[in-house]
């Protein structure tokens, strides 16, 4: 589920009311929607432990048969944790988020993901390799349409083919190459290794200031944005990700007044953010989780 969209999981939801057969409630508007609210979106390609959702109901249902119809039609990976009934005239749940609680795994910054011209996955976009440029491979490459069936084409030529990850070695897909520029080089398997010590002299450091100044980018706009100002607590844990990397925990603001990203305190420290987990949201009246 990290890779599917805010939207798309919203999606995923009401379906899975509607084959519940629960009794939701409807907007009232030119496109009626289930009345569903997620506390806070969570961002593409994080996963979460704990998150928090409204859901309307016309009539009133136990909180027990709810958690049982509405459980069993839920996608793979999205598992109902708690069903608990709140007042019906309360703020709205987005309103009460206050802070979030995340687990980050941090890696040294690798140069050529920075500058990406257009959408599509990584793999087409992947420098290819002498292989799959030359049509070399112990396979014969698919038929191009211009009389050359099974012939490799020499390096240079106009048709160039790229390996399919979805077939085996030395299988080439149909598909030609992107333009150069929207070409990434390979992923950097032989990375420096980060000691805990380095991260928490440089997290120490950071909490130290009264700011961390960061730029973010989107649709050829920059934005400064004071990473520190959002930060609550942070340490660094005592458990690595799969793949070795340091693990920092970080509580955030999140309100009226702005939500933190874990992203954006990677990116202050001198790392990068490679995989991200809200443990948990904290709504008003609730104490503060420590990080």
């Amino acid at each position: 589920l990290r890779f599917i969209g805010h939207l798309d999981l919203a999606r995923a939801w009401e379906r899975a009311l509607r084959r519940a057969d629960l009794p939701v409630a409807w907007t009232q508007g030119f496109t009626p929607r289930v009345r569903l609210a997620f506390a806070a979106p969570l961002s593409l390609g994080s996963t979460a432990d704990h998150e928090r959702v409204d859901l309307h109901l016309v009539e009133a249902i136990g909180a027990g048969p709810i958690a049982a119809r509405l459980s069993a039609q839920l996608p793979a990976g999205c598992e109902l944790v708690e069903v608990c009934e709140v007042d019906l005239h309360g703020p709205s749940l987005p309103s009460l988020v206050r802070w979030a609680w995340y687990e980050v795994a941090i890696g040294m910054p690798r140069a050529g993901d920075a500058p990406v011209v257009e959408g599509g996955s990584r793999w087409t976009r992947r420098i290819p390799d002498d292989t799959s440029i030359d049509g070399e491979g112990p396979d014969p490459v698919p038929d191009p349409g211009d009389g050359t069936s099974g012939q490799p084409h020499p390096a240079g030529s106009p048709v160039e083919l790229v390996a399919n990850p979805h077939v085996g070695p030395g299988l080439e897909s149909e598909g030609p190459l992107r333009p150069p520029l929207e070409w990434l080089p390979p992923l950097a398997l032989d990375e420096p290794a980060i000691s805990g010590r380095e991260v928490g002299e440089r997290l120490v450091a950071f909490l130290a200031g009264s700011s961390s100044l960061v730029a973010r980018s989107r649709d050829g706009r920059t934005t400064t944005i004071d990473a520190r100002a959002h930060v609550i607590s942070a340490r660094v844990l005592d458990a690595c990700d799969p793949d070795g990397a340091p693990v920092i925990g970080l509580v955030l603001r999140h309100d009226a007044s702005g939500a933190g990203r874990p992203e954006d305190v990677a990116t202050a420290l001198g790392f990068e953010a490679r995989s991200v987990n809200r443990r948990a949201i904290g709504i008003e009246g609730e104490a503060v989780e420590s990080a």
